[in-house]
């Protein structure tokens, strides 16, 4: 398993909103369906739109899980961290969460796209947007690579190696970024179109070496829904 390094201050008032809030997202994921079994049974009719607020619930509830699991560093991993000790774990530790950091930080740029484009205003369930439910995505993989970023074992070039990792990830998503340019503006700046050029032919050179290396970083300990996702990505 991944390195670590719980926050002392795990008590906070945003570790209870958290578990607050993952502790209702459940509520409202056990409830729903009996209460829908209930209604059928008495008045041969549904609730209104419980599939979709089940459907999004069951969203809020992976990446607030996943935001969790990050704080308290129990995504499934497998680390040779663990067989090794001082130098060499801490080398392996840094190693698997700045590439952590760089995808999702990657996949935060996408999914804030994603976020700002897909949804037409008027879509709701239960008169709450289905935005509400959707904004878990971006805000789910920032909060992540946050938190993979505090658990990048300190050393002398801690901070520009984290800040280096998160700029790499927002190059790898700078597709999404000139995408939201093109659906926002009518009239896209030419630097645009060029930006995109450039972000395929990175791409195109470094899709395959990029892919081998986060597989292989699967064994030093990069959480494995990164590995599954990047390699998707």
């Amino acid at each position: 398993m991944m390195h670590e390094e719980r926050d002392p201050r795990t008590d906070t008032i945003v570790a209870r909103v958290e578990n607050a809030l993952n502790l209702l997202v459940l509520l409202v994921l056990g409830i729903v369906p009996i209460l829908e079994i209930g209604v059928r049974t008495l008045f041969r009719a549904g609730i209104p739109d419980a599939i979709d607020l089940i459907q999004n619930t069951v969203l809020l509830v992976g990446f607030i899980g996943g935001m969790l699991a990050a704080r308290e560093g129990q995504h499934l991993a497998v680390s040779a961290s663990s067989v090794l000790s001082g130098n060499a774990q801490r080398v392996v530790d840094a190693i698997a969460n700045l590439i952590a950091v760089v995808f999702t930080a990657a996949f935060a740029v996408s999914a804030a796209e994603w976020w700002i484009t897909a949804f037409g205003r008027g879509l709701v369930v239960w008169f709450i947007p289905v935005r509400f439910f959707a904004a878990a995505v971006p805000i789910g993989f920032i909060v992540m690579s946050m938190r993979f970023a505090r658990m990048v074992p300190a050393f002398r070039a801690r901070v520009p190696a984290v800040i280096a990792a998160v700029a790499v990830g927002a190059l790898l998503a700078l597709g999404s970024v000139t995408n939201l340019a093109y659906t926002l503006f009518l009239d896209v700046p030419p630097f645009i179109s060029s930006l995109d050029l450039f972000w395929l032919d990175l791409v195109g050179a470094v899709a395959l070496p990029l892919m081998i290396v986060l597989i292989a970083s699967a064994f030093v300990g990069t959480p494995l829904f990164v590995v599954l996702t990047g390699t998707a990505y």
